[in-house]
């Protein structure tokens, strides 16, 4: 499978194609989501927000989705640094955060370490510093649920790629059989063609 992105791959569906896309995304969703409910686990946001952010400023490029994960994750921690820093640094933490997200923004705005410091980091930390959000986040279980999102999603992302792989080996093996069973190649044909008008009978 090709690295082209797959929202460029399938802008050009028949309606037909779309309702079968369509389908097969909720019951991938599905799937995820009785997962979650099974284990406990409620913070849904945090994995939809992976998904919007790696669909929306990386137009789902398999190549990119390990970065639109870091980012995710950075965003998320930093998010969570906002309550972490009071507890460790006292009266200063507001300060210190305040720092962090000074030279945070510094590297988006120089375009440095975009691995972490991306688009999706950026909203995963407009989200997370949101004052009724922040007050009633549970950080342990976004983090699981991003985790999980990240591993479920990669793993069919890799599933897929693989897939196509196969298939385009075995179209080529289909081609090189097909050109086996019309006889000798072009170059040899034309070869004889030419030594035939060379030498007439």
């Amino acid at each position: 499978m090709s690295n082209q992105p797959i929202a460029t791959s399938v802008s050009s569906m028949t309606p037909v194609q779309g309702l079968a896309m369509l389908g097969a995304v909720v019951v991938v969703l599905a799937i995820f989501i009785t997962a979650l409910t099974f284990l406990g686990l409620h913070d849904l946001w945090a994995a939809f927000l992976f998904l919007i952010g790696w669909a929306s400023f990386e137009h789902m490029a398999p190549e990119r989705f390990l970065s639109s994960a870091a980012g995710s994750a950075f965003g998320l921690l930093l998010a969570w640094s906002m309550k972490l820093f009071p507890l460790w640094f006292g009266e200063a933490g507001p300060m210190v955060f305040m720092s962090v997200l000074l030279i945070v923004v510094y590297m988006q705005i120089m375009q440095w370490g975009k691995t972490l410091v991306n688009a999706t980091a950026m909203l995963y930390l407009t989200v997370g510093v949101i004052p009724i959000v922040h007050a009633e986040m549970q950080f342990p279980s976004a983090f699981l649920v991003l985790a999980l999102s990240i591993a479920y999603f990669g793993g069919l992302i890799a599933m897929m790629r693989l897939h196509g792989k196969r298939k385009e080996t075995s179209l080529k093996q289909t081609d090189q059989a097909t050109a086996g069973a019309t006889g000798a190649p072009d170059f040899i044909r034309n070869g004889e063609a030419s030594d035939s008008s060379r030498n007439p009978q």
